[in-house]
Formats: structure tokens, C-alpha cells, sequence
């Protein structure tokens, strides 16, 4: 019982912390479990009428739900093509998707490609670059691989068209493995900000986690004031 109670103080501070001014925050530090005097300027600051932190939060999830959605769309299909043991050049074609992992353009190379195809400060910018993580995608297609391949067979046999075998035998089968990478993929699309950053200009684009970094750096510039 006390354990357990030693790990709420934690969240008891940062609730408490909340309540406090940032003179008083100044004064005593960031570990306040009990507040000297109410203040509610940093609720009235986030939640007020000029408030852009719902805004934030609608961007955040639609780029949850659409960036998850598409990201298994692409991994999915790519994954499956690159798992047939048939495919001609399919050693070369899984290569390509591997020097990713190990060789990067860079921060300036990639920004001159996102605003040459003109997706600079637009929704899209936080979702196409990294429409396709390579690391998942060699961990999908390897998940393909290992499903028998006598379940092709008897289904095109069946007269099922390759679309009809991946949606109704592979996906299927696949579950846990989609499940989980989509789960990587949504929390990472949450947990983002710095390509919001680099990619956008407008306040109002910015999704929940690069506002909540503003407020967290205006807060630690009026400390060190």
C-alpha cells in the first residue's frame, strides 16, 4: 500500500504544480505537493477563449487515426509483395528498403524534398515522409513469409484473385503482427512534434505535443528569468 501510494506523489505534484504561479514555481522549485496560494492562470491559458489547445488536439488525433491508417495501408501492401517468393528481383527490391536503416539523407535533404513537392506547412507533411517505416516493414514481410504457402495455393486454386488472398487469408492470419505495429506506428504519430516543427509555420496546424513543448519552454525561460 505505501508503495503504491509513492507512486502517485509524482502525479500529485504535477496536479498540484498546476494550481501554483510561476513566481511561486520560481520560488520553490518544480516538487510542490501542497500550494501556497490557488492560481489559476496556467488553466485560464490553456483552456481560455484564444485557446488553441483543442485545435491541437483535434490535429493530433486526426493525425493519429489517418497517419495509423495509411502507414498499415502501405507497410501492409508492401510487405505483402515483398514476401512472394516469386517476385523477380525481390532480393534487390528488400536491399533498397534496408539501406534506409542504415543511411540517412539527412535533416536539410529531406526538407528540400518536402517542399519541392510541396507539402510544407500542410497536414500532410507530418505523414507522407514517413509513410513507410523500413524496420516494420521487413518485420511484416517476414511474418508473411512464415504463413504456409498451401494456403495461396488452395485459395487461387479456389479462384482467388491475389487482392482476395491477402484480405481474406493473410490479413487475417496477420492480426497480432498488424496489431502491433500499428500500435507503434499510432503512439509514434501521439508522441511527435519535431517534424511539426520543422514542417510547419502556422500556430494553428501545430498538433498537441509541439504546443505543449511551447508552453514547457515559455515555462523554463520564465524560470531561468
Amino acid at each position: 500500500l505505501l508503495l503504491s501510494l509513492l507512486f502517485l506523489v509524482p502525479f500529485l505534484s504535477v496536479l498540484s504544480t498546476s494550481f501554483i504561479s510561476v513566481e511561486e514555481w520560481a520560488r520553490r522549485g518544480s516538487f510542490i505537493l501542497i500550494p501556497e496560494k490557488i492560481d489559476l492562470s496556467a488553466y485560464r491559458m490553456l483552456l481560455g477563449s484564444k485557446s488553441i489547445l483543442f485545435n491541437a488536439y483535434g490535429v493530433t488525433l486526426a493525425r493519429v487515426t489517418v497517419g495509423t491508417a495509411l502507414n498499415l495501408l502501405f507497410t501492409t501492401t508492401a510487405a505483402y509483395v515483398l514476401a512472394r517468393r516469386n517476385l523477380p528481383g525481390r532480393t534487390f527490391l528488400t536491399l533498397l528498403v534496408f539501406i534506409p536503416m542504415v543511411f540517412s539523407g539527412g535533416l536539410i535533404p529531406t526538407f528540400i524534398v518536402v517542399d519541392a513537392v510541396g507539402l510544407v506547412n500542410s497536414f500532410w507533411a507530418m505523414i507522407i515522409p514517413g509513410l513507410v517505416n523500413p524496420w516494420w516493414l521487413l518485420i511484416m514481410r517476414n511474418f508473411f513469409m512464415s504463413i504456409p504457402a498451401e494456403l495461396e495455393e488452395a485459395a487461387i486454386i479456389d479462384g482467388a484473385s491475389p487482392i482476395d488472398v491477402l484480405w481474406r487469408v493473410i490479413l487475417p492470419l496477420s492480426m497480432p503482427s498488424i496489431v502491433t505495429i500499428g500500435l507503434f506506428y499510432a503512439v509514434g504519430h501521439w508522441n511527435a512534434w519535431f517534424d511539426a516543427a520543422i514542417y510547419l509555420k502556422d500556430q494553428i496546424r501545430y498538433p498537441l505535443q509541439l504546443i505543449l513543448r511551447s508552453v514547457l519552454y515559455l515555462g523554463e525561460a520564465s524560470y531561468r528569468g
